[in-house]
């Protein structure tokens, strides 16, 4: 089984015009980690979903990690139709394998300083804003934080399938 990170970005997205009336959340990023890749996916910015990103989601021998991911995948769905075969949410994971009721409604940084003794905090920028997720490019920021986070569900996602 090969563990992938798996996280997303939303944003306000105005369908037709500038006003807020029409404006709707849309995912603007897919983020996707291995061991020794991050990759960052504009959703947004596509005329349409590649079909090997379709497929590759549904690969019976890959387990996608994240926290949120059931609810980032239910609007994955809703929004662009993209499924995922296997998806693990975090949280539960690791209170069951820890022993640790408490640990199903943590959020990253606190699964990556139990799990694996790491405090992301101090690596990751502060001052990116919801809405800047849908810029056409992104900055440095950006690409930092996604994969702060998509890196650290994958070494946890690691950690724990290894020891369930």
């Amino acid at each position: 089984m090969k563990v992938i990170g798996f996280d997303t970005e939303w944003c306000l997205s105005n369908e037709d015009d500038d006003s807020e009336v029409n404006s709707t959340i849309k995912c603007a990023t897919l983020h996707l980690c291995d061991e020794n890749t991050c990759l960052i996916i504009q959703l947004l910015h596509l005329k349409s979903i590649p079909v090997s990103l379709l497929n590759f989601l549904r690969l019976p021998d890959y387990t996608f990690v994240g926290v949120g991911i059931k609810e980032n995948l239910d609007k994955l769905e809703k929004h662009y139709g993209i499924r995922c075969r296997n998806a693990v949410e975090l949280g539960p994971l690791a209170a069951s394998v820890l022993k640790m009721p408490r640990l199903s409604a943590c959020g990253i940084d606190e699964l990556a300083l139990v799990v694996n003794k790491l405090n992301i905090r101090k690596d990751r920028p502060l001052s990116v804003v919801f809405k800047d997720w849908g810029q056409y490019k992104l900055s440095k920021k950006h690409a930092k934080l996604a994969t702060v986070n998509v890196y650290s569900y994958f070494n946890v996602g690691c950690k724990l399938l290894a020891a369930d």
